[in-house]
């Protein structure tokens, strides 16, 4: 799935952490209960694994990746994301810099981009 920030978003919302009029693979997908949908994209600062309301995007692909598995979280949201990004406190490991954790995180990025 690929989107694209739109020009009536917020600009002061995410500045410096993402760009109109580009294209931006989604990662991952929260769907919440309220009917509200966070995407997680890589971005351009420092290329770091951030969230974004899906709201402030326009789809450009709609095609959603293979390997995605879902999760019921807690709080009756639904994670969508890769299979091995869905174990317990995996983005606490990846943000404290766990290196298995990076490398998995990595692996799962590249066949994201590839796709």
């Amino acid at each position: 799935m690929k989107v694209r920030l739109i020009k009536t978003a917020d600009c002061n919302r995410h500045p410096g952490w993402i760009r109109f009029e580009r294209d931006y693979d989604v990662l991952e997908m929260y769907i919440y209960k309220d009917g509200k949908i966070d995407i997680r994209l890589i971005s351009d600062e420092n290329g770091t694994p951030a969230i974004f309301p899906l709201s402030d995007f326009q789809i450009v692909c709609q095609k959603v990746y293979q390997d995605w598995s879902f999760e019921a979280l807690r709080d009756g949201a639904i994670s969508l994301a890769p299979n091995s990004w869905l174990e317990s406190n995996f983005w606490e490991k990846y943000f404290n810099d766990d290196p298995e954790t990076v490398s998995i995180f990595d692996n799962e990025v590249k066949k994201i981009l590839a796709h």
